[in-house]
């Protein structure tokens, strides 16, 4: 840098304060990547999760012998017809 350029010098508290600007930036910017990497790792076993569920709720469907095209879900604890199907019965019945 040319000394023709330099227009002035910051005092000691300036810079002092300037560079624990800096340093908490940088912190800041790290523990961002931390909660990134936390966040992934969350999302990963949310999926894990939800995977285990549809397997369970498979075996569910299996052992109650539930044909593969009925909608059902659980409520509670029991398993149940899902809402439109229990209305599309009700109206053949009538």
């Amino acid at each position: 840098m040319s000394e023709d350029n330099v227009l002035g010098t910051l005092d000691k508290e300036e810079k002092l304060i300037l560079d624990g600007l800096r340093a908490s930036v940088r912190d800041l910017t790290f523990e961002i990547g931390q909660l990134e990497l936390r966040k992934v790792q969350v999302i990963r076993r949310i999926g894990e999760n939800e995977i285990k569920a549809q397997q369970i709720l498979q075996g569910v469907g299996k052992r109650l012998e539930i044909p593969e095209n009925m909608v059902w879900q659980v409520v509670d604890d029991k398993v149940m017809k899902a809402p439109q199907q229990m209305q599309s019965s009700e109206e053949e019945e009538n």
